[in-house]
């Protein structure tokens, strides 16, 4: 087996790190700006149009299963190869259905680029488990889950840009061209698995090796707290278009400037935890994100409800959920694999675990009816609370 040691001589490019770990949520919200246009194009409610999101976070979810098992049996970059290209070719097909008049197409299509884009937060992950012990994997986490915040947030910004110059199509198109991108970078990237498991696709062998790597307490308990993390930013992405633009009369041009604030938030909290990461306890730093998340929640509920909620106050309020998430998540995500020997299968289930909430929380969305804005602060504060209890259970888990 291949030493921690070993791998840090030829340890792989943060920056690299960076664009492949963000892959599937700028391909998740890129084309965030759009939704209103799409649903005008294709004559359906909000609730329906959520679906180009959840469908794709479905996509996301299953992705993160398959691609520890292949990562295993043929290694790590041919595995992100082969994701990238079903990438490309869902994007493509996005764009295609939009010159098409077709919402099933989309809805497919966004499925396929999902499963592409999804072997982005596995398989990062997956190599930084491989290389990094586990205080390393605390900061090198930290910095990279920057991309969260950075390429998003840019992402969205971009979307608003080529919604209000080009058709909606030109997403897609852009989003193949990132992926493109991010394939050639990949190639420069080292090997880090330590050798190809013969038996890694094996019904029996993916089966038993989940079995056995779910009974890990950690592992569940960290998944779900980032599980709920990305639910509220999933949440976020799919209906504040919706409350800005539709609600607010916000152009889709000035939602997208506006949105920066939660990618820059992100980046506070993101530079908050690889700082204090090195000398105060995992817990205390993710004690400190929940209050943050609290307070922000809180405020964006009292807003609602009380009908002062403009565009200000609803991008300030997500501004501070948005600096305490990072500091809950990156300390979980570190904790969640660290005694996982199957660092692949580990990471595996994590992602799954993060995008499966994320999927399950959009959908009960979809299901209330009611006043968007409301509907948002209220599911933020439910989500909060449920990690509260998560938290609370990690008391007896060794740091």
């Amino acid at each position: 087996m291949i030493s921690k040691q070993m791998n840090l001589e030829n340890k792989p490019s943060t920056f690299t790190l960076l664009l492949l770990i963000a892959l599937g949520s700028v391909a998740a919200v890129l084309f965030t700006p759009a939704i209103p246009t799409i649903k005008e194009q294709f004559n359906i409610t909000s609730a329906v149009v959520q679906w180009t999101v959840s469908i794709f976070l479905l996509g996301y979810a299953g992705g993160q299963i398959i691609y520890g098992p292949i990562a295993n049996r043929i290694g790590r970059k041919p595995t992100i190869y082969l994701a990238c290209t079903v990438g490309i070719l869902g994007a493509l097909l996005c764009a295609i259905s939009g010159h098409m008049n077709n919402f099933y197409l989309l809805i497919v299509a966004r499925f396929i680029m999902a499963i592409g884009t999804s072997a982005g937060l596995v398989l990062t992950l997956t190599i930084i488990n491989d290389v990094y012990n586990h205080e390393q994997n605390r900061k090198v986490i930290a910095l990279v889950t920057l991309a969260f915040a950075i390429f998003p947030g840019i992402a969205v910004f971009i979307g608003g840009f080529l919604v209000k110059h080009f058709a909606w199509e030109s997403c897609f198109y852009f989003t193949a061209i990132y992926t493109l991108f991010i394939l050639f970078l990949c190639t420069f990237l080292p090997e880090t698995g330590s050798g190809k498991d013969l038996h890694a696709l094996k019904i029996g062998m993916i089966l038993n090796r989940y079995y056995h790597t779910s009974k890990n307490k950690a592992l569940i308990i960290y998944a779900s707290m980032w599980g709920l993390c990305t639910a509220i930013i999933y949440i976020f992405a799919a209906a504040s278009p919706i409350i800005c633009i539709s609600i607010m009369n916000v152009s889709p041009a000035k939602f997208g400037a506006f949105n920066l604030l939660t990618s820059a938030g992100y980046v506070i909290g993101a530079m908050i935890a690889r700082r204090i990461n090195s000398y105060i306890s995992s817990r205390k730093v993710m004690l400190l994100g929940l209050l943050l998340m609290t307070c922000g929640c809180l405020a964006l509920l009292y807003f609602s409800r009380f009908s002062l909620l403009n565009i200000w106050e609803f991008f300030i309020s997500s501004f501070v959920i948005f600096v305490g998430m990072p500091l809950v998540f990156t300390n979980a995500s570190a904790h969640a694999t660290k005694k996982v020997s199957d660092k692949a299968t580990g990471s595996s289930i994590l992602g799954f675990l993060t995008t499966i909430l994320a999927v399950v929380s959009l959908f009960l969305m979809g299901l209330i009816s009611g006043n968007t804005e409301h509907i948002i602060s209220e599911i933020f504060v439910i989500i909060t609370f449920l990690i509260w209890v998560l938290f609370y259970f990690t008391r007896n888990i060794a740091e």
